[in-house]
């Protein structure tokens, strides 16, 4: 609670901030073409360049990644730097993801996942969100329901899975991923070991968002977080 309080307070500096994310134990807001790294405490780390239209961040252990899905560009800054690299991508770039020092971006209009600086690797239609795990990633796309495990290294689709379209949230655990399915207010779950579904959980009235709280170990599974606001 006391973490959630001090990033409301941080989404306060400006009143025309826009995205929060965390970077370890800091928090990144990026807001009038600028993005800020601020401590535990609300104490201001660092500023520099970002974007006009801050939509998402990525964060690694040296390096943020500001995504403007309106102007196809992403603004990369190494904390401690006033230095921001302006790089363009594909049509509407909407998710991304570090992995070691490379940067992934999926660009939804493009139906594509690109590596900067490197190669492509189509996708399905109307792709939303992009999670990784065990150096995986994972392309929910939309229209047709599916979740696409693509290997970074190789750029290419391993495994296709079709779960459910439209859902909402798309939040992987390391062992699991989980779709939000607000029309039929359910939980889709699968398994990434397998790319086979597991259950379908009920929950709510009209689910929309979800998040990962704890993750699974030997002993118990994860705890999850639903917005429900219907109910």
């Amino acid at each position: 609670m006391k973490r959630a309080m001090l990033a409301l307070g941080f989404v306060a500096v400006s009143a025309h901030a826009q995205v929060v994310a965390t970077a370890g134990n800091r928090i990144v807001v990026a807001h009038d073409g600028r993005v800020e790294l601020f401590d535990a405490s609300a104490n201001s780390v660092w500023s520099a360049e970002g974007v006009d239209q801050p939509s998402s961040i990525a964060t690694s252990a040296d390096s943020i990644a500001i995504v403007d899905s309106f102007n196809n560009r992403v603004s990369v800054v190494h904390p401690g730097t006033e230095v921001a690299e302006r790089i363009v991508t594909g049509e509407t770039p909407v998710d991304a993801r570090f992995i070691g020092r490379d940067l992934y971006v999926l660009d939804r209009a493009a139906n594509r996942l690109e590596r900067v600086g490197g190669s492509t690797v189509s996708v399905a239609p109307d792709p939303a969100f992009m999670r990784a795990a065990g150096n995986m990633l994972y392309v929910y796309s939309r229209l047709d329901g599916v979740v696409q495990e693509i290997d970074p290294a190789a750029m290419r689709v391993r495994r296709t899975l079709t779960v459910t379209p439209f859902a909402s949230d798309f939040e992987v655990d390391g062992r699991s991923g989980y779709l939000v399915d607000p029309r039929a207010a359910k939980l889709r779950t699968f398994s990434l070991d397998s790319m086979q579904r597991t259950a379908d959980i009920a929950t709510g009235a009209v689910p929309v968002d979800l998040a990962v709280t704890t993750k699974p170990n030997v002993l118990s599974a994860s705890r999850l977080a639903i917005a429900d606001p219907a109910s």
